[in-house]
């Protein structure tokens, strides 16, 4: 069984929680639904959240080979950008 502990490894040992709680405070709760678009590439991004319970995953598109690549993964408590 994989763990998210083998994911995001660049992340440990940063202090999130300053953050975490300015989202909490002045932000709104946002449920998502199964592949639901948080952001399209190429625009501006909008958004400062952390994952309250479940996964995020980024994809990709390639227009060239028309194919979806996964390109990241967030889990509980973490923040959601790549």
């Amino acid at each position: 069984m994989t763990t998210n502990k083998q994911f995001n490894t660049y992340k440990e040992g940063l202090d999130m929680e300053a953050l975490r709680e300015y989202c909490m405070e002045h932000g709104e709760r946002r449920v998502m639904e199964c592949g639901e678009t948080l952001e399209e590439a190429g625009e501006p991004a909008q958004w400062v959240a952390f994952l309250e319970h479940g996964c995020f995953k980024y994809m990709v598109h390639n227009d060239e080979e028309g194919k979806d690549y996964c390109m990241g993964f967030t889990f509980d408590g973490e923040p959601l950008w790549q």
